[in-house]
């Protein structure tokens, strides 16, 4: 039973691979493929990469790994053109509408709380210590992208690892550091988080919709073989869809949840 079951997790995992390149082994073609995402090449050029050794590998008797070696490696060594602009600077652009979403959230949360309880906002000591780390944080990110992306694709139990080490700071922070630093009105508070919530909101769809068309893209057969790729969309559809399924979204949808579940226990 638990054989079968591993085959289908396996299967499931591959199927892409198996589907653009069935005789080069899915592990190597995964590990292949995302090298070059991480390096962002687009997924035209991917996909033509990829079948090139997909080609050599069906007319020889040779293994992928004999005659391309690390899969990693390879990718690096082909040096392909990346259209995307993946520098700090190009990287913090795209990050500042979730910044002053989740900064928008913070406030709303803590100022509605507030305003339930028919006080003040007291800002403490572990307020300031929340914003901080997160703003410490989404600066590493951006500084060390490409050494953190690697290390959370292959290592992604890390990456649990570290939210749970940020959680459990935030947590001491509040409970041993709540001397009060500021008082603000709870309905300035609230207004003011909920129009950062909105405005990033809006300013990342706005964003997405004006973007030019991404040259990453996702990863299909040459020669027009695989032209509409299962599951993709295309054209101000595709758009759209990009835009509701944003991170921009979800942190709106889950700051209501946390309103409500707020709002529902005190």
């Amino acid at each position: 039973m638990r054989s079968s079951t591993q085959t289908r997790a396996g299967a499931r995992r591959y199927r892409h691979e198996r589907r653009l390149a069935p005789h080069v082994t899915p592990g190597w073609a995964e590990e292949f493929v995302i090298e070059l995402r991480l390096l962002g090449v687009g997924g035209a050029r991917i996909g033509d990469a990829l079948s090139e050794v997909e080609s050599h590998c069906a007319e020889s008797a040779e293994s992928v790994q004999q005659t391309f070696g690390n899969p990693a490696e390879y990718a690096r060594s082909l040096e392909l053109p990346t259209p995307s602009d993946t520098s700090g600077r190009a990287l913090l652009r795209s990050t500042l509408p979730t910044i002053v979403q989740v900064l928008g959230m913070f406030v709303l949360l803590w100022g509605s709380t507030a305003w339930h309880e028919g006080g003040r906002l007291e800002v403490t000591t572990g307020h300031l210590v929340t914003v901080t780390l997160f703003l410490l944080t989404v600066a590493a990110l951006v500084r060390f992208a490409d050494s953190v992306l690697r290390h959370l694709v292959h290592h992604p139990l890390l990456g649990s690892l570290l939210v749970m080490a940020n959680m459990a700071v935030v947590a001491l922070s509040f409970a041993f550091l709540s001397g009060v630093i500021w008082r603000v009105a709870a309905g300035w508070s609230v207004a003011a988080g909920a129009t950062a919530l909105i405005g990033g909101l809006a300013w990342e769809v706005t964003r997405r919709l004006a973007a030019t068309p991404s040259a990453d893209g996702p990863i299909t057969a040459p020669l027009g073989a695989d032209p509409h790729p299962s599951g993709d969309a295309s054209g101000p559809h595709r758009l759209l869809i990009a835009s509701t399924q944003s991170p921009a979204v979800v942190i709106a949808v889950v700051t209501l949840a946390l309103l409500a579940t707020t709002w529902f226990l005190t």
